[in-house]
């Protein structure tokens, strides 16, 4: 009985680590290692732009967010660093945009 019981143990313990060390090398939800974001100015939400595997593209995204939209903020995270990705799964997403930046948010998920 008492091997039975250190077996379960010792896969209860293996089990754990096995998921952690899943989770810090799977991205996200989201295809792609960047994710843009758009942080609403006045509110306390967020909105996914879109994701890619490219740097470049993320980061001409988080330019053209910036430069066309009025109420969003964009923020660039990079998923494979754990504080960036951490900080990208506490944020309340939203699903809608506001009606003056809908146009330009579309453009921009059009780029990635």
């Amino acid at each position: 009985v008492m091997k039975y019981l250190q077996y379960i143990l010792y896969g209860a313990i293996v089990g754990n680590w096995l998921i952690g060390v899943k989770d810090r090398l799977s991205t996200c939800k989201v295809q792609g290692r960047y994710a843009v974001v758009g942080a609403h100015s006045s509110k306390n939400e967020y909105i996914l732009v879109g994701s890619t595997m490219d740097e470049g593209k993320a980061d001409d995204v988080t330019r053209f967010v910036d430069e066309n939209t009025i109420f969003y903020i964009p923020i660039c995270y990079d998923l494979l660093d754990p504080d960036n990705r951490k900080e990208f799964d506490s944020r309340p997403y939203c699903p809608y945009i506001e009606k003056e930046d809908e146009y330009w948010i579309r453009k921009a998920r059009g780029m990635l």
